[in-house]
């Protein structure tokens, strides 16, 4: 069900991405510290959605795998932790 949500939102950014890049087709100047380009409107628009879908990917990416290293830290203390009460039986059953 999420992964259908998923998919849904992603169609419906790139529709709405392509309804707006196709509208403002005109040229724009663009202004950062180095100096000025012109480009046209609809390239401004794509690599901004460009440029924010890798950042969103890449935070993913990194939770993803802090993730899997806390399960994995959980897994081997739930494995230590499983030891001890099998040695604590051991010692109880041989009282």
């Amino acid at each position: 069900m999420r992964k259908n949500v998923t998919v849904g939102l992603l169609v419906a950014s790139v529709g709405l991405t392509a309804l707006l890049s196709i509208a403002n087709i005109q040229s724009v100047t663009v202004n950062y510290l180095f100096g000025t380009f012109k480009l046209p409107l609809i390239l401004l628009i794509l690599l901004s959605v460009g440029l924010g879908m890798f950042i969103q990917f890449l935070l993913g990416f990194f939770k993803n795998m802090s993730l899997r290293q806390e399960i994995k830290n959980l897994k081997l203390n739930h494995k230590g932790q499983e030891e001890t009460v099998l040695e604590a039986r051991k010692e109880s059953d041989e009282k």
